[in-house]
């Protein structure tokens, strides 16, 4: 009767002693490699999780950064509207003070010699209708609605 040789690591039959021996070696060689490949991954997944971990913080500095600046822009926008706004005021008061004084002149003369009439061509007449349209738009453009 032939002797047959088992392996309870394995859970294998083998004809003689030596491939048992040389089986098992074999198997956990080949265990040892794996749990050092599993070892090795495992310590490449901590040291890339870690870099994760540490550039998220950053993006979050980032953030915090981000919005330190987008409200120091929005405090420089909001003065920046502010003075436009005094500059154009004072302008839009010069234009009424002007318009008010050719409109006195304007009834000086109808009460002396009748209407007073203007034509104007060319540049000049271009000009004009520019005025009354950027006019339009400043009165009625902020309102959202039009008249014509």
């Amino acid at each position: 009767m032939k002797q047959i040789f088992y392996s309870e690591k394995l859970n294998k039959n083998f004809d003689t002693e030596q491939e048992c021996i040389d089986a098992e070696k074999a198997f956990d060689d080949a265990k040892a490699a794996e749990n050092e490949k599993k070892a090795l991954v495992s310590k490449q997944k901590k040291e890339l999780s870690d870099k994760v971990v540490e550039s998220d913080k950053k993006v979050d500095e980032a953030y915090k950064a981000y919005d330190i600046a987008r409200e120091k822009a929005a405090a420089i926008v909001e003065k920046a509207n502010k003075e436009a706004e005094e500059i154009l005021r004072e302008a839009a008061r010069n234009v009424e003070k002007a318009t008010e004084e050719r409109m006195n002149h304007i009834q000086a003369f109808n009460k002396e010699f009748g209407p007073y009439m203007t034509s104007y061509a060319g540049d000049k007449a271009v000009d004009e209708y520019n005025k009354i349209i950027r006019r339009m738009r400043d009165v009625f453009g902020r309102h959202g609605f039009w008249l014509f």
